[in-house]
């Protein structure tokens, strides 16, 4: 018998945004279709991007992807941002403390952070949650647009978060050229023409004087047009890294002029009570001398004796092959996930067997357009290490 009933009709996608935001504004949040940093990150090139629903998800499903120098800014966080967060929270826990949902799209079982870092980084390191609340928004539009729309969600308006940093505008740039923004790049009149037209739509509101764009163009054009960026990794690299950190010598001075390098696990600072280990990411080579660290602490009495409450420092640099980044930012974010998914665990199997912990670890500079070493220091309070 045939089933007279009509098929069920499906929702429209402007439905299914209507619906998740009816859901999230029962749970005390506001309209992001009335803000325009949050219509700004949806509707960056004409894109328009719906809103397909709105969930409560564990912080440890979320992927960060910031198109900033710094992913986070911890002060303004803390001092601003997180006490706004903790008062609403108190007033309606349904909101977990948010005004707005965090915007995530989908990326396999895991959900990218297209706006809402901050937000993010308040929620997990100051008011310790364990699920947040998020709009998961559609995933067309291309590479550039949709690096436009992070983008442009976080442009100086009137009352809205921190402004962006000369830095950041010139990797945001390097970006949009890796996206396939610049069509003209051998062309140096009319990417800067094309330069122009990004700066116009993504900061109207900074870097507007000649002085300012010259200077953004100029570190984003020059370093992408270079022949080389990358530091080789040699003697030199690990010497020049560790004596710009103040470290001794990893070489003893010998009779007739000859030098003995410092074997490992000898190599110690006894100033900053430190022992030493740097490698390259190589086939895990410094997870191998933490192994043998530990293997040293455990068979030798006086090792333990002499450098048990010695803290660790460990100097690493990433691995060099076809695919290593050419910007600072991209760089920082592998070195970020390293820290995350490797050196905090190191922590723990090294708190368990009573064993000194990584206090420090320093990623020396491997581009040449790099002014600083990246350093993470062992925060007491959240047991990590942080920038």
């Amino acid at each position: 018998m045939k089933n007279s009933s009509k098929p069920q009709k499906l929702h429209t996608l402007q439905q299914l945004e209507d619906i998740a935001i009816a859901e999230a504004m029962k749970n005390g949040h506001k309209n992001p279709r009335q803000d325009p940093a949050q219509q700004n990150c949806l509707n960056a090139n004409g894109l328009n991007r719906k809103i397909e629903s709105y969930k409560i998800i564990s912080v440890d499903s979320l992927i960060t992807n910031n198109p900033r120098f710094d992913d986070i800014d911890p002060s303004y966080n803390k001092t601003d941002l997180a006490p706004l967060m903790v008062s609403k929270l108190a007033r309606e826990p349904d909101s977990f403390g948010f005004d707005y949902p965090i915007f995530v799209e989908v990326r396999g079982n895991k959900y990218e952070i297209a706006h809402g870092h901050n937000r993010y980084w308040s929620a997990v390191n100051v008011l310790h949650l364990n699920e947040v609340p998020v709009f998961v928004i559609e995933t067309k539009g291309s590479q550039a647009q949709k690096l436009r729309g992070r983008i442009l969600a976080n442009s100086r308006l009137p009352g809205y978060n921190r402004p962006y940093r000369m830095n950041d505008v010139i990797q945001q740039m390097k970006e949009l050229k890796k996206a396939g923004a610049f069509k003209n790049f051998d062309d140096e009149k009319k990417t800067r023409q094309d330069f122009e037209r990004e700066m116009n739509k993504l900061h109207p509101e900074q870097f507007t004087s000649d002085i300012a764009r010259g200077k953004i163009f100029k570190g984003f054009y020059e370093s992408n047009t270079s022949n080389t960026s990358v530091i080789p990794t040699d003697d030199a690299f690990w010497d020049s890294a560790l004596a710009r950190n103040h470290y001794p010598p990893r070489f003893l001075q010998m009779t007739q002029g000859k030098q003995k390098k410092i074997k490992f696990p000898n190599y110690v600072d006894d100033a900053k009570k430190a022992i030493i280990i740097y490698a390259a990411d190589n086939s895990n080579i410094f997870q191998v001398n933490l192994f043998n660290l530990l293997e040293e602490l455990n068979t030798n009495q006086d090792y333990r004796d002499q450098y048990g409450d010695y803290n660790i420092h460990l100097v690493v640099s990433l691995r060099q092959n076809k695919d290593f980044p050419t910007t600072v930012m991209e760089l920082n974010k592998l070195r970020k996930k390293l820290v995350e998914d490797s050196i905090d665990n190191w922590n723990i199997i090294l708190e368990s067997a009573s064993a000194p912990r990584i206090d420090k670890v320093i990623f020396p500079k491997q581009l040449t357009i790099e002014t600083s070493d990246r350093i993470f220091n062992y925060d007491t309070e959240d047991k990590k290490l942080k920038v």
